[in-house]
């Protein structure tokens, strides 16, 4: 009886050994992933790196508002790093929160972009590939004429 028991053990521990090493293989083994899915997550990475490029953009300008600020107050163009003339401050200082304002919609409208993006591709039901291609169209001509 006993040899019995190690035997059905030995078969039955070998069966799950060879059930986990399968299960581990396919596991590690890549799905393959749609084309436009793909694309979708290197555009999602491409939005995130120019919105913290925009970012950085609305940083400087404000250092250059706060300075020109200063410096229209105080009215010493040495408090600058900025070689403009004092009466061209005023102007200065308006362009630059004009670009600011720019700055700050354009990055609104790359996160409502790939909120969109994320939306389509975490849907519940099958994904509309020709849907998400046309957006992914719409949305790299809207960044090769609007945000370079």
């Amino acid at each position: 009886m006993s040899v019995w028991l190690y035997v059905g053990l030995g078969i039955g521990g070998g069966f799950i050994l060879l059930t986990l090493i399968y299960f581990f293989i396919l596991k590690r083994k890549k799905k393959e992933e749609h084309p436009v899915l793909l694309r979708a997550k290197e555009l999602i990475v491409m939005l995130t790196q120019r919105t913290h490029t925009l970012n950085r953009r609305i940083q400087q300008l404000d250092t250059e508002v706060t300075e020109l600020l200063i410096v229209k107050d105080k009215e010493d163009l040495s408090l600058t790093r900025l070689e403009i003339v004092l009466e061209d401050v005023p102007n200065k200082i308006e362009s630059n929160k004009e670009e600011i304002r720019v700055s700050i919609a354009d990055i609104e409208d790359l996160k409502e972009y790939e909120k969109e993006i994320k939306q389509i591709i975490n849907q519940k039901e099958e994904i509309k590939w020709d849907e998400l291609e046309k957006l992914l169209d719409l949305v790299k001509d809207k960044m090769k004429y609007r945000f370079t």
